[in-house]
């Protein structure tokens, strides 16, 4: 990675960063009785990002600050097997973003931001964030959020290689019988976006008469749309499918017909889903002055209080 770093009229700074990179790879697997295949993977980037930041005049005693950029990345992703056509494409995202801090009023803050992305294979995207911070006094503030986010699918998720695996699953834990199952894994070319939308509002308390306490308290509902998941990246694994045919609902078929594995066949790996979830998360931490210590609530510093979440899958 090459940077630039330029000061200029004593509050702005101009950033300018280029970056190349090539990652190869090789997967090599092994079948008892017919030998073994080679899956070559080479993916690589080129961007280039400018970001320009500073102080630009003053509300109600403070700073604005504002930051603006642009970047530009170019993708390939390359595979090449001796049992399948290779595969190579490309594509380039090309990006604006900014950011405004506003002091309101002495107590009142908004920040505002927002990205522009334009990708020459999945079309344009825009998605603002808005965070409103008040402090009440210098123990109690509150914050809450709005923002919208879009991701796409990576080129190794879209072209990596489809497959299909036949396993033998576990039936249930008290019989331990086992069943033929097929397993279908790999890339997926009909994968869309993801896109989401999170609303959030949370609270800080740092008494005076407790130096070092920090009580944070937050609420937060998250809805993704299309999102891309892969099962074995969330812990289910294809000997434990039929026991966890409950939770994955829709993933699995149980008794297939000879149509419907036909079906699956045809369908890559990569899922994509809509799930929306509503947590409430606490944290307590106090820090002892004379020796820098944490003491903090519970077994972990984040106790989640209360969450629900609900998922479904959609048709790839």
């Amino acid at each position: 990675m090459t940077q630039l770093d330029y000061h200029f009229l004593d509050a702005w700074h101009f950033n300018l960063a280029a970056q190349i990179a090539t990652e190869k790879d090789l997967v090599i697997t092994t079948y008892p009785t017919s030998g073994s295949n080679e899956d070559h993977y080479v993916n690589r980037a080129r961007s280039v990002e400018t970001l320009v930041k500073g102080s630009f005049g003053h509300i109600a005693g403070q700073e604005v600050q504002v930051a603006l950029g642009s970047a530009f990345r170019a993708e390939g992703f390359g595979w090449t097997a001796s049992y399948a056509p290779s595969v190579s494409t490309r594509r380039n995202i090309s990006s604006v973003f900014g950011e405004v801090l506003l002091p309101l009023l002495s107590e009142l803050t908004l920040d505002l931001s927002g990205r522009y992305d334009g990708y020459s294979d999945f079309g344009r995207s825009w998605d603002p964030k808005a965070v409103l911070l008040w402090r009440c006094n210098d123990s109690l503030s509150w914050h809450t959020n709005y923002s919208r986010s879009f991701k796409s699918p990576t080129l190794y998720e879209l072209y990596s290689t489809e497959f299909a695996e036949a396993v033998a699953a576990t039936s249930s834990v008290a019989s331990m019988e086992t069943v033929n199952t097929l397993v279908i894994d790999g890339g997926n070319r009909r994968l869309t976006p993801e896109r989401s939308r999170s609303i959030a509002l949370g609270l800080t308390y740092e008494p005076e008469a407790v130096p070092g306490l920090k009580i944070d308290v937050s609420g937060n509902n998250l809805i993704y749309r299309h999102r891309i998941d892969q099962l074995s990246q969330d812990g289910f694994v294809a000997p434990d499918v039929i026991q966890d045919a409950p939770v994955l609902g829709q993933l699995v078929t149980l008794n297939p017909t000879q149509s419907r594995v036909q079906q699956a066949l045809n369908t890559p790996g990569l899922i994509q889903y809509t799930r929306s979830t509503s947590t409430v998360s606490g944290d307590c931490r106090h820090r002892l002055p004379e020796r820098g210590l944490d003491r903090s609530a519970g077994p972990g510093c984040d106790d989640a209080l209360r969450s629900s979440s609900r998922w479904r899958p959609r048709d790839c």
